[in-house]
């Protein structure tokens, strides 16, 4: 079987302002929220959602950190443990005031925040209590992504910085894009052993994982790149941006195969914050035009 493109299937409509935040859940559900602060259970084959909880600002970034552990991060820098078997009122843990732009789980016992301020801070899952808090730059964080024991962090100044997990401090860091243009997305490929970003620039960047020499840079979007996923054999790369579409890319090539906008595929109308390959077939996208548009692969032999 070839994949040929993937096309519109539905719209899942229910939330009231842009939604900037999405997870799966299952090969068949997924969570959303955004600056509507209320948190949504999807099921791909139900158009209505269930309501996991209404947080009292913006939330910026979701991570299932664990089977039953649902973390948001919000604009006002709280953090909310939500224990999804308990289905109790969501732990409120305030430390940072700066918004809260990504999530990374570490392991189900820990994960870590990157923050508008520059923090980096890790967190115990169970206890909510604070591992590690430190300043890795005086710009906005927001990509993140780990490789052999190391996070690597994107800045709002153009840089990757690489963390070591075993004492939290910078160990390389180097310049990845324009300098004033944040890497906003960071995801390893593990198939062709490269560490690849994604900047305000619009350019997709990839990295020798090892020497952190530039493989290739690619000029992928009109505007700022906000999310990547890979499928799970390692052969396809994702983008969304700013400029209102998704990009399909050939990880082996590094080649464009397929875009992905509203005059062509029905899609968003406003940038695209967020996707999610939920399996083989399906593709989750969400913006601030309010929309959940799922994509289903069409194959021919």
């Amino acid at each position: 079987m070839k994949q040929t493109q993937f096309k519109f299937k539905t719209n899942f409509l229910g939330h009231t302002g842009s939604i900037y935040a999405l997870e799966q859940s299952s090969e068949s559900s997924f969570y959303s929220a955004g600056a509507d602060g209320i948190i949504a259970e999807w099921k791909t084959n139900n158009e209505n959602a269930t309501a996991i909880a209404k947080l009292p600002h913006k939330v910026f970034c979701l991570k299932q950190v664990s089977k039953d552990i649902l973390v948001a991060g919000t604009s006002s820098g709280g953090i909310y443990i939500i224990d999804l078997t308990l289905k109790s009122a969501p732990r409120n843990i305030q430390f940072d005031t700066s918004i809260c732009y990504n999530i990374y789980a570490i392991s189900p016992i820990s994960f870590a925040t990157v923050h508008e301020s520059g923090k980096l801070i890790i967190w115990d899952t169970a206890s909510g209590a604070i591992i590690k808090a430190t300043t890795i730059s005086d710009q906005k964080l927001r990509g993140i992504c780990e490789l052999d024991n190391h996070l690597f962090i994107g800045t709002g100044n153009g840089e990757i910085v690489v963390v070591e997990r075993t004492n939290w401090k910078i160990v390389h860091q180097f310049d990845s894009h324009k300098v004033g243009f944040g890497v906003n997305c960071l995801i390893h490929d593990t198939r062709n052993k490269a560490i690849i970003s994604g900047g305000k620039d619009g350019h997709i960047n990839y990295w020798n994982q090892d020497t952190f020499d530039c493989i290739e840079k690619v000029p992928a979007h009109n505007y700022a790149l906000y999310d990547f996923a890979i499928n799970q054999q390692g052969t396809t790369l994702f983008s969304c941006s700013r400029d209102k579409s998704i990009k399909i890319w050939d990880l082996e090539s590094r080649s464009f195969i397929q875009k992905i906008v509203r005059e062509k595929a029905d899609g968003h109308t406003h940038s695209v914050n967020r996707i999610a390959l939920l399996n083989q077939r399906q593709l989750i996208s969400v913006g601030d035009d309010k929309k959940i548009i799922c994509w289903e692969a069409e194959y021919s032999a």
